[in-house]
């Protein structure tokens, strides 16, 4: 009998009902199964982790873990802004077996350049039924972390003079004290924590869903939710749950409708089927060696359009990173000061190997790159290169009479608002070498420091009185755009080469 161990490297208590059905559907497809609580993970069974962020892909080889004996089950959201959405955790996905429970992320993930994936969906199992039957005195409760967004639509639900309790005004609650106030409630509340929540809270909601409880959520215009799951719960935007929660409270039977129809939709989510699917691609993807360290298949995935040129810490994983020094886990390792030849085949580490990426890229964004580099020349000319004709290339810098100028030792020069027309200029074609294509300077704009928000406000809003004084502008940013060298262009060239 193979031997599993479900690792929890963090927040247990926030993914036990997940573990605990995991758990019972590898057990039913004949598994052994043994829950880790002290993260310990063994090079001898398979190890299903959880919060896997925790740990790197060097610490698992550093502790001799085959790497094929790996699974990472991810119940995060995958988005920009979400801190472990990092180069580290990247590199330990691409060199794993990944279990993902969302399909928006599955999508992400996969155009990421993470291919030993398998969706494995949260679903039901028996051993979820736990919640007692009590007495309901409480109308809406809710639970999970505080946010602002989320303190004032417990206000605004509160104001209609509904019994509510919520975490939010006394802190978290675990096990067998959050189910008691889940059994005690008529109607369970979720709100997402940010504005800009892509996934819904499936993680969270299942457990309710199985336990016939009323769930009302919001669900913003671009939250993504499978369409069985969206017919289980009551659902609007964060303004109307007040009224929705009211409505529910008002009319028992429909409330009682919705418990009963959200409870038949979740037990028809069979996780055990789910699991079984992605064991059986686990096993179908992993090498048949032993050896220690060893990896995992790899196939080359499509490149992103977009560059994150001079990457540092601010890898991003919808972008191809590209920086100069290897600490920073770059996609691409590659030093913009050369004169770079881009027909060349490149192999970067998530994507696999290419041939030649001259004029594939649609946009590049250099944020705090050109104040270090020593070949602006060179520089232009390689993101000139690599953008596709009417390509963008966003490039942010340090004002010249910023607080921030010359604040680091590695900076060599900064920037006004005519830095980047010399670029543009038809003048300078034959001096950068540029005979077919050009940028056009399309616009650039000005972030204002708070000194400087300070000024303009004292001004009337007026910008000509505040932008020339010093430390008021803190940031520029200038949109370039590919274009192509037009016939008067040729002529000057050809002039200009022959003078």
């Amino acid at each position: 009998m193979q031997k599993i161990h479900i690792v929890i490297l963090d927040g247990y208590p926030a993914f036990k009902e997940v573990i605990l059905s995991t758990k019972y559907s590898l057990e039913l497809l004949g598994f052994s199964v043994e829950i880790i609580l002290d993260t310990k993970i063994y090079a001898d069974v398979i190890n299903i982790i959880f919060a896997s962020h925790h740990i790197s892909f060097e610490q698992l080889k550093a502790q001799k873990i085959p790497i094929q004996n790996i699974i990472l089950y991810n119940l995060e959201q995958v988005g920009e802004g979400v801190p472990w959405m990092n180069s580290k955790y990247f590199r330990l996905m691409k060199n794993t077996h990944v279990w993902e429970y969302s399909t928006a992320n599955f999508t992400q993930l996969h155009k990421a350049g993470i291919n030993n994936l398998s969706l494995v969906p949260i679903g039901y199992t028996p051993n979820l039924e736990v919640i007692p039957k009590l007495e309901q005195d409480i109308d809406v409760f809710f639970y999970g972390s505080s946010s602002e967004r989320r303190i004032k639509a417990i206000q605004a639900i509160k104001a209609t003079g509904l019994n509510v309790v919520s975490t939010t005004d006394f802190g978290q609650v675990i096990d067998a004290e959050r189910d008691n106030l889940i059994a005690r409630s008529k109607i369970i509340l979720n709100m997402h924590f940010y504005d800009k929540a892509n996934i819904f809270e499936i993680v969270r909601v299942s457990y309710l869903l199985a336990n016939h409880k009323a769930v009302i959520s919001e669900l913003g215009e671009k939250t993504s939710i499978e369409p069985d799951i969206k017919k289980a719960i009551c659902h609007g935007s964060l303004e109307s749950l007040p009224s929705l929660c009211v409505d529910l409270i008002k009319n028992p039977g429909k409330r009682h409708a919705l418990e009963e129809n959200a409870y038949n939709i979740i037990k028809q989510r069979d996780a055990a089927k789910f699991i079984q699917k992605g064991m059986e691609k686990y096993l179908s993807s992993i090498e048949q060696i032993f050896a220690i360290p060893t990896h995992i298949k790899q196939t080359a995935c499509q490149l992103p359009k977009n560059i994150n040129l001079g990457c540092g810490l601010d890898w991003k994983y919808n972008m191809l990173n590209i920086d100069y020094d290897d600490k920073y886990k770059p996609d691409l390792l590659l030093d913009f000061n050369r004169d770079i030849d881009f027909y060349q085949d490149i192999d970067a580490w998530r994507f696999g190997k290419h041939a030649g990426i001259k004029g594939y890229f649609s946009n590049i964004y250099a944020n705090y790159i050109f104040e270090c580099v020593d070949n602006m020349k060179n520089a232009m000319t390689n993101c000139l290169n690599l953008l596709e004709q009417d390509g963008h290339l966003y490039i942010k810098v340090i004002y010249d009479l910023s607080v921030n100028a010359w604040s680091s030792p590695e900076y060599k020069r900064h920037f006004n608002e005519n830095s980047f027309f010399y670029y543009s200029n038809s003048l300078n074609l034959f001096n950068l070498g540029w005979h077919e294509y050009a940028f056009e300077f399309i616009e650039y704009h000005i972030s204002l420091s708070n000194y400087g928000l300070e000024l303009y406000y004292a001004n009337d809003n007026n910008f000509e009185k505040v932008k020339n004084i010093p430390r008021a502008i803190d940031s520029l940013t200038f949109k370039l755009k590919k274009r192509k060298v037009n016939e008067e262009e040729k002529k000057l060239l050809e002039m200009q080469r022959t003078s």
